[in-house]
């Protein structure tokens, strides 16, 4: 299993990262299209653990495509960390009805604009999330590696947050089962 490490900031504007990112020499991958939805069972354990199971629905220059998502329980550290368990799936509403049918129930959604960047052994990656905001997020192999461009990016005295998208939309957004 992946241990996934990240730093998730709050920022007014993209755009300034995006210029930082530019002048610096990091190399654009792409802009995606996501949405997100959330599932606990009926204990709510996955909320209460601080996990996360996610089926995500991605487009990208006309390719969709579909990701089962497990995060585990955060880890200990400067940054987010924790286990992350990832599998391409060919047929969302398929995976849907599997959800469904273990008894998993959808608790949040949320959409978002991600453009993804590459610089110094890390992944930046600037959200625009509906109803939330504007964040970068900076994912590397380190703590080091993730503080390092964190700095590079002028973005050093920004606080990230440990809380994921999902909790801040089920704070923020009403859920509405059939959207």
């Amino acid at each position: 299993m992946a241990t996934e490490i990240e730093a998730k900031l709050k920022v007014a504007s993209l755009e300034e990262a995006e210029e930082q990112l530019k002048q610096l020499g990091g190399e654009f991958t792409g802009e995606v299209l996501q949405q997100d939805v959330y599932y606990d069972d009926s204990a709510g354990s996955f909320r209460q653990g601080d996990m996360c199971l996610r089926l995500r629905r991605e487009s990208s220059e006309g390719k969709d495509r579909a990701i089962l998502t497990y995060k585990g329980a955060k880890q200990g550290g400067k940054y987010k960390s924790r286990v992350e368990v990832e599998v391409e799936v060919s047929n969302a509403a398929a995976a849907d009805e599997l959800l469904a049918g273990l008894g998993y129930k959808k608790w949040t959604r949320l959409k978002k604009r991600r453009k993804i960047w590459r610089i110094s052994g890390c992944e930046v990656l600037l959200d625009t999330v509906e109803g939330l905001g504007e964040y970068v997020e900076i994912e590397g192999g380190s703590s080091s590696d993730i503080g390092l461009v964190q700095e590079k990016l002028g973005l050093g005295g920004i606080e990230h947050t440990e809380q994921s998208y999902a909790s801040m939309a089920a704070e923020k957004i009403e859920f509405e089962e059939d959207v």
